[in-house]
């Protein structure tokens, strides 16, 4: 649908200042640990796990210890977006005499700190987040039409009505990888997807064009205000996820992530807070040493009862209950 990027003159993009530099704790931590090829092929892993529709991988976003799920996802009810990092499915301890509300859906760290000691903010999503569907979209053409006017007497709008664009539909989720350089200022606030729809439009991807036709699609539809009885949209439900009240394991989940993936935070509540820094400031990387002690005293505990029973120890896999 959207075509290979041709000679165009930007509207919001200042091609002299160049994209925004990071200011918050994650982004300056994201830039000086990935170059330019690195953010790009980790967006394109993950437009990979999307594409492929199969849920058992997913599963590998949570053993990952880099930030490599870094996306886009839809303001409810507006033209804007927001950015995402550390996307994983939360899988609740099996051995839990408690259950939890928030087992089996996607958790995210939902936008950027200043402060190493500050706790993380997460937002909790529904498992259906990557799940590929058709949704109507305006043409490339279309939305060049609208760039050109610079329509921005309300930052927030949406330019097009579903009535205006229900003959092209393109295959998007409800979230979308991105390569974290184009998008700093979105992990601080929610910004037009038309700024950053112009910033992948002129962005050196000629050798990427499959990622940045999905960007590009993704952002098109978030521009579109589409029926209320139209149910496949970016929108996630009719509940802002970004106000809800947020479960506890959810948050001590966002300052396990956001402590190992990030290793200068140091969060109060987790491993990380509690190691010494090493002589450059950062810690070493992060363990779940609490899950290890405790798995080690509940292995000496079924030693001992196989000794006087017979019966066999089962070790569970501690990095995955942790997350």
């Amino acid at each position: 649908m959207v075509d290979p990027p041709a000679v165009y003159a930007p509207t919001y993009y200042d091609e002299a200042v160049g994209l925004p530099a990071p200011e918050g704790v994650y982004g300056k931590k994201l830039h000086s640990n990935n170059n330019i090829a690195t953010q790009i092929s980790e967006a394109k892993l993950l437009l990979d796990l999307i594409m492929t529709q199969d849920p058992i991988q997913y599963a590998n976003l949570t053993h990952t210890s880099a930030p490599m799920p870094v996306l886009l996802i839809k303001v409810l009810g507006e033209g804007r977006v927001k950015m995402l990092l550390g996307l994983a499915p939360y899988k609740a301890d099996p051995f839990s005499a408690t259950t939890t509300p928030i087992d089996g859906k996607f958790l995210a760290l939902k936008e950027d700190i200043d402060n190493p000691k500050e706790a993380p903010t997460v937002i909790t999503l529904n498992d259906t987040v990557l799940t590929v569907i058709n949704v109507m979209a305006p043409t490339s053409d279309q939305f060049l039409e609208q760039m050109v006017k610079k329509d921005d007497k309300q930052d927030g709008a949406m330019w097009f009505k579903e009535a205006k664009v229900k003959t092209t539909m393109v295959p998007v989720a409800q979230i979308c990888p991105i390569s974290a350089m184009y998008a700093y200022d979105v992990l601080m606030d929610a910004i037009p997807a038309r700024v950053l729809w112009e910033r992948i439009k002129v962005a050196d991807l000629q050798a990427h064009e499959d990622l940045r036709t999905h960007i590009l699609n993704f952002l098109q539809t978030v521009h579109t205000d589409h029926n209320a009885s139209n149910l496949t949209t970016m929108d996630l439900g009719t509940a802002n996820p970004f106000m809800a009240r947020q479960h506890r394991d959810a948050k001590q989940w966002a300052k396990e992530k956001a402590a190992k993936i990030f290793e200068t935070v140091r969060v109060a509540g987790t491993v990380a807070a509690a190691m010494p820094a090493s002589p450059g400031g950062a810690t070493q990387a992060p363990q779940d040493f609490q899950k290890i002690a405790e798995a080690m005293v509940a292995l000496q505990a079924v030693g001992n009862q196989q000794r006087t029973t017979g019966s066999a120890a089962i070790v569970a896999d501690t990095d995955t209950a942790m997350f």
